[in-house]
Protein backbone atom coordinates (compact mmCIF):
# COMPACT_ATOMS: atom_id res chain seq x y z
CA UNK A 1 0.00 0.00 0.00
CA UNK A 2 1.28 3.29 -0.97
CA UNK A 3 2.38 6.22 1.98
CA UNK A 4 -0.83 8.25 2.67
CA UNK A 5 -0.82 11.40 4.74
CA UNK A 6 -2.63 12.01 6.92
CA UNK A 7 -3.07 8.18 7.92
CA UNK A 8 -6.75 7.10 8.78
CA UNK A 9 -7.80 5.59 12.28
CA UNK A 10 -7.93 2.03 12.54
CA UNK A 11 -11.26 0.18 11.64
CA UNK A 12 -10.65 -1.57 15.03
CA UNK A 13 -8.86 0.24 18.76
CA UNK A 14 -5.37 -0.74 19.54
CA UNK A 15 -4.60 -0.67 23.52
CA UNK A 16 -1.15 -1.36 25.14
CA UNK A 17 -1.40 -2.12 28.77
CA UNK A 18 2.17 -0.94 29.64
CA UNK A 19 3.72 -1.59 33.82
CA UNK A 20 4.94 1.48 35.33
CA UNK A 21 7.90 -0.82 36.56
CA UNK A 22 9.20 -0.83 33.53
CA UNK A 23 10.95 2.37 34.66
CA UNK A 24 13.20 0.26 37.67
CA UNK A 25 15.74 -0.23 34.96
CA UNK A 26 16.28 3.13 34.10
CA UNK A 27 17.77 5.48 36.97
CA UNK A 28 18.60 8.59 35.56
CA UNK A 29 15.83 11.04 34.55
CA UNK A 30 17.77 11.68 31.30
CA UNK A 31 17.44 7.93 30.24
CA UNK A 32 14.09 7.82 31.36
CA UNK A 33 13.29 10.62 29.88
CA UNK A 34 14.57 9.40 26.66
CA UNK A 35 13.27 6.03 26.95
CA UNK A 36 9.89 7.06 26.84
CA UNK A 37 10.33 9.67 23.72
CA UNK A 38 10.99 6.55 22.13
CA UNK A 39 8.18 4.74 23.66
CA UNK A 40 5.67 7.56 22.49
CA UNK A 41 7.23 7.23 18.78
CA UNK A 42 6.24 3.56 18.65
CA UNK A 43 2.77 4.06 19.88
CA UNK A 44 2.44 6.99 17.14
CA UNK A 45 3.52 4.87 14.61
CA UNK A 46 1.52 1.65 14.87
CA UNK A 47 -1.56 4.24 15.68
CA UNK A 48 -1.95 2.80 19.23
CA UNK A 49 -5.84 4.60 20.89
CA UNK A 50 -5.05 3.75 23.71
CA UNK A 51 -1.79 3.74 26.39
CA UNK A 52 -2.78 2.05 29.61
CA UNK A 53 -0.22 2.80 32.01
CA UNK A 54 -0.27 0.50 34.94
CA UNK A 55 0.64 0.39 38.75
CA UNK A 56 1.74 -2.76 39.18
CA UNK A 57 3.12 -4.47 42.40
CA UNK A 58 6.64 -3.52 41.27
CA UNK A 59 5.91 0.27 40.60
CA UNK A 60 4.92 3.67 42.31
CA UNK A 61 2.77 6.73 42.01
CA UNK A 62 5.22 8.52 41.24
CA UNK A 63 6.71 6.26 38.32
CA UNK A 64 3.28 6.42 36.66
CA UNK A 65 3.02 9.96 37.22
CA UNK A 66 6.26 10.87 35.56
CA UNK A 67 5.26 8.09 32.41
CA UNK A 68 2.29 9.94 32.22
CA UNK A 69 3.53 13.90 32.30
CA UNK A 70 6.35 12.69 29.14
CA UNK A 71 3.66 11.28 27.09
CA UNK A 72 0.93 14.03 27.44
CA UNK A 73 3.93 16.50 26.96
CA UNK A 74 4.77 14.90 23.50
CA UNK A 75 0.53 14.73 22.37
CA UNK A 76 0.90 18.64 22.77
CA UNK A 77 1.78 20.18 19.73
CA UNK A 78 5.47 21.50 19.89
CA UNK A 79 4.14 24.94 18.75
CA UNK A 80 1.62 25.29 21.94
CA UNK A 81 4.11 24.15 24.88
CA UNK A 82 5.28 27.35 25.62
CA UNK A 83 1.73 28.75 26.08
CA UNK A 84 0.95 25.58 28.15
CA UNK A 85 3.74 23.57 29.64
CA UNK A 86 5.05 24.94 33.19
CA UNK A 87 8.53 24.80 33.71
CA UNK A 88 9.29 21.83 35.93
CA UNK A 89 12.19 19.79 37.50
CA UNK A 90 10.62 16.57 35.85
CA UNK A 91 10.99 18.35 32.36
CA UNK A 92 14.04 19.15 32.16
CA UNK A 93 15.26 16.87 29.43
CA UNK A 94 12.45 17.46 27.23
CA UNK A 95 14.24 19.11 24.85
CA UNK A 96 15.81 15.98 24.09
CA UNK A 97 12.53 14.40 22.86
CA UNK A 98 11.29 13.58 19.71
CA UNK A 99 8.26 15.07 18.20
CA UNK A 100 5.54 12.91 17.50
CA UNK A 101 4.97 14.03 13.88
CA UNK A 102 1.71 13.19 14.00
CA UNK A 103 -1.23 14.96 11.81
CA UNK A 104 -2.53 17.29 13.92
CA UNK A 105 0.57 18.84 15.12
CA UNK A 106 1.82 20.31 11.50
CA UNK A 107 5.01 18.19 10.96
CA UNK A 108 5.75 19.90 8.03
CA UNK A 109 5.63 23.50 9.49
CA UNK A 110 3.35 24.05 6.12
CA UNK A 111 0.73 27.03 5.99
CA UNK A 112 -2.50 26.26 6.53
CA UNK A 113 -4.94 24.52 3.86
CA UNK A 114 -8.29 23.85 3.46
CA UNK A 115 -9.56 20.95 5.45
CA UNK A 116 -6.76 20.55 7.48
CA UNK A 117 -6.68 19.25 10.72
CA UNK A 118 -5.06 20.84 13.74
CA UNK A 119 -4.84 20.89 17.74
CA UNK A 120 -5.46 24.29 18.65
CA UNK A 121 -5.87 27.25 21.84
CA UNK A 122 -8.32 29.33 22.35
CA UNK A 123 -6.66 32.77 22.60
CA UNK A 124 -9.35 35.21 22.60
CA UNK A 125 -13.53 34.27 23.97
CA UNK A 126 -16.84 36.18 22.44
CA UNK A 127 -19.14 33.58 23.44
CA UNK A 128 -19.32 31.18 20.61
CA UNK A 129 -17.16 33.09 18.21
CA UNK A 130 -13.38 33.03 19.05
CA UNK A 131 -9.98 33.12 17.79
CA UNK A 132 -7.61 30.02 18.16
CA UNK A 133 -3.71 29.94 17.83
CA UNK A 134 -2.64 27.09 15.20
CA UNK A 135 1.03 27.47 15.17
CA UNK A 136 0.22 30.03 12.35
CA UNK A 137 1.06 33.85 12.22
CA UNK A 138 -2.17 34.49 11.70
CA UNK A 139 -4.94 33.27 14.46
CA UNK A 140 -7.65 31.04 12.84
CA UNK A 141 -11.60 32.70 13.68
CA UNK A 142 -14.38 30.20 14.58
CA UNK A 143 -17.63 29.79 15.28
CA UNK A 144 -18.92 27.13 17.66
CA UNK A 145 -21.75 25.74 19.15
CA UNK A 146 -20.96 26.03 22.77
CA UNK A 147 -19.17 29.20 24.78
CA UNK A 148 -15.35 29.31 24.00
CA UNK A 149 -13.04 29.29 27.14
CA UNK A 150 -9.83 31.03 26.79
CA UNK A 151 -6.57 28.76 26.93
CA UNK A 152 -8.88 25.81 26.02
CA UNK A 153 -7.15 23.71 23.71
CA UNK A 154 -9.36 22.48 21.01
CA UNK A 155 -9.06 20.43 17.53
CA UNK A 156 -10.09 22.39 14.77
CA UNK A 157 -10.51 22.09 10.97
CA UNK A 158 -9.81 24.65 8.37
CA UNK A 159 -12.31 25.61 6.17
CA UNK A 160 -11.21 28.97 4.78
CA UNK A 161 -7.75 30.46 4.17
CA UNK A 162 -8.38 34.29 3.50
CA UNK A 163 -10.08 34.57 6.41
CA UNK A 164 -8.62 31.92 8.40
CA UNK A 165 -11.45 30.41 9.17
CA UNK A 166 -12.02 27.09 11.09
CA UNK A 167 -14.86 24.83 12.47
CA UNK A 168 -14.34 22.84 16.35
CA UNK A 169 -14.12 19.40 16.00
CA UNK A 170 -14.14 16.30 18.11
CA UNK A 171 -11.39 13.40 18.43
CA UNK A 172 -13.61 10.25 18.38
CA UNK A 173 -15.31 12.02 15.08
CA UNK A 174 -12.43 12.42 13.06
CA UNK A 175 -11.47 10.05 10.24
CA UNK A 176 -7.65 10.78 10.69
CA UNK A 177 -5.09 9.34 13.68
CA UNK A 178 -4.80 11.84 15.78
CA UNK A 179 -2.55 10.25 18.68
CA UNK A 180 -3.09 8.18 21.63
CA UNK A 181 -5.30 8.41 24.66
CA UNK A 182 -2.83 7.94 28.06
CA UNK A 183 -4.82 6.21 31.18
CA UNK A 184 -3.43 5.19 34.21
CA UNK A 185 -5.30 2.10 36.25
CA UNK A 186 -4.62 0.22 39.45
CA UNK A 187 -4.54 -3.40 39.29
CA UNK A 188 -8.15 -4.13 39.91
CA UNK A 189 -9.58 -1.26 38.33
CA UNK A 190 -8.00 -2.62 35.04
CA UNK A 191 -10.69 -5.39 34.82
CA UNK A 192 -13.36 -2.70 34.64
CA UNK A 193 -11.52 -0.81 32.61
CA UNK A 194 -10.30 -3.53 29.63
CA UNK A 195 -14.11 -4.12 29.67
CA UNK A 196 -14.98 -0.68 28.78
CA UNK A 197 -12.73 -0.23 26.09
CA UNK A 198 -13.33 -3.66 24.49
CA UNK A 199 -11.63 -6.16 22.34
CA UNK A 200 -9.59 -9.30 22.45
CA UNK A 201 -7.27 -9.31 25.08
CA UNK A 202 -3.84 -11.29 24.62
CA UNK A 203 -0.94 -11.98 27.07
CA UNK A 204 2.43 -11.51 25.70
CA UNK A 205 5.32 -14.06 26.59
CA UNK A 206 7.76 -16.00 25.87
CA UNK A 207 6.17 -19.18 26.54
CA UNK A 208 2.81 -18.56 24.85
CA UNK A 209 2.46 -20.52 21.22
CA UNK A 210 4.46 -18.80 18.91
CA UNK A 211 3.09 -16.21 16.73
CA UNK A 212 4.52 -18.15 13.15
CA UNK A 213 1.80 -20.38 12.21
CA UNK A 214 -0.35 -18.82 9.39
CA UNK A 215 -3.65 -20.70 10.53
CA UNK A 216 -2.98 -19.07 14.24
CA UNK A 217 -2.60 -15.64 13.12
CA UNK A 218 -5.33 -15.79 10.37
CA UNK A 219 -8.24 -16.82 13.43
CA UNK A 220 -6.23 -14.26 15.53
CA UNK A 221 -7.07 -11.76 13.19
CA UNK A 222 -10.38 -12.87 12.71
CA UNK A 223 -11.15 -12.16 16.02
CA UNK A 224 -9.59 -9.04 16.79
CA UNK A 225 -11.91 -7.42 14.03
CA UNK A 226 -15.01 -9.43 15.14
CA UNK A 227 -14.36 -8.03 18.57
CA UNK A 228 -13.90 -4.75 17.34
CA UNK A 229 -10.44 -4.11 19.33
CA UNK A 230 -7.24 -5.41 20.85
CA UNK A 231 -5.80 -5.45 24.08
CA UNK A 232 -1.68 -5.99 24.44
CA UNK A 233 -0.70 -7.04 28.19
CA UNK A 234 2.73 -6.87 28.14
CA UNK A 235 5.61 -7.71 31.07
CA UNK A 236 8.13 -5.61 32.24
CA UNK A 237 12.55 -5.76 31.77
CA UNK A 238 12.26 -9.42 33.44
CA UNK A 239 8.54 -10.35 34.11
CA UNK A 240 5.51 -11.44 31.60
CA UNK A 241 2.13 -9.25 32.81
CA UNK A 242 0.79 -12.69 34.69
CA UNK A 243 3.94 -12.36 36.81
CA UNK A 244 3.55 -8.94 37.89
CA UNK A 245 -0.16 -8.81 38.95
CA UNK A 246 -2.42 -10.86 40.91
CA UNK A 247 -3.81 -14.76 39.74
CA UNK A 248 -7.39 -13.57 40.22
CA UNK A 249 -6.87 -10.61 37.95
CA UNK A 250 -5.78 -12.52 35.05
CA UNK A 251 -8.97 -15.14 35.65
CA UNK A 252 -10.84 -12.09 35.42
CA UNK A 253 -9.35 -10.80 32.51
CA UNK A 254 -9.34 -14.35 30.89
CA UNK A 255 -6.69 -13.55 27.71
CA UNK A 256 -8.26 -15.05 24.83
CA UNK A 257 -4.49 -15.86 23.60
CA UNK A 258 -1.16 -16.15 25.33
CA UNK A 259 1.15 -15.72 22.34
CA UNK A 260 5.13 -15.47 21.47
CA UNK A 261 5.80 -13.30 18.90
CA UNK A 262 9.51 -13.57 18.90
CA UNK A 263 10.05 -16.75 18.77
CA UNK A 264 13.71 -18.17 19.39
CA UNK A 265 14.72 -15.16 20.40
CA UNK A 266 18.91 -13.98 20.45
CA UNK A 267 18.68 -12.29 23.53
CA UNK A 268 18.05 -14.13 27.32
CA UNK A 269 15.10 -10.98 27.74
CA UNK A 270 13.51 -8.65 25.20
CA UNK A 271 12.90 -4.99 27.05
CA UNK A 272 9.27 -3.88 26.41
CA UNK A 273 9.67 -1.27 23.79
CA UNK A 274 11.91 -4.00 21.90
CA UNK A 275 8.85 -6.22 22.48
CA UNK A 276 6.14 -3.68 21.47
CA UNK A 277 8.22 -2.49 18.02
CA UNK A 278 8.37 -6.12 17.19
CA UNK A 279 4.63 -7.35 17.92
CA UNK A 280 3.22 -4.02 16.79
CA UNK A 281 5.10 -4.64 13.70
CA UNK A 282 3.68 -7.95 13.14
CA UNK A 283 0.08 -7.18 13.77
CA UNK A 284 0.24 -4.11 11.70
CA UNK A 285 1.19 -5.98 8.72
CA UNK A 286 -1.58 -9.19 9.30
CA UNK A 287 -4.40 -6.91 9.68
CA UNK A 288 -3.72 -5.33 6.16
CA UNK A 289 -2.91 -8.72 5.15
CA UNK A 290 -5.95 -10.55 6.50
CA UNK A 291 -8.94 -9.27 5.16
Amino acid sequence: MPFKWPPKKRGIKLTVVFPASNLKVLQDLRQRTEYLGMLARVLATFRVDNMVILRDRESSNEEVNFIRLILEYLLIPPYLRKRLVPLIPELRYAGLLPPLNIATHNPEGKSPSINELREGLVIESMGVKGKVFIGHKRPCFTHSTRELKVNERVMVRIVSIDPLRCELVEKDSVEEYVGFNVITSEEYELIDLCGKLGGLIVLTSKLGDDYVRIPLRKAFIKMIKESGGLILLFGNYAKDFDELVSPKVIEKLNPKFKLNFIPSQGTLSIRTIEALIAILSLINVDLESFK
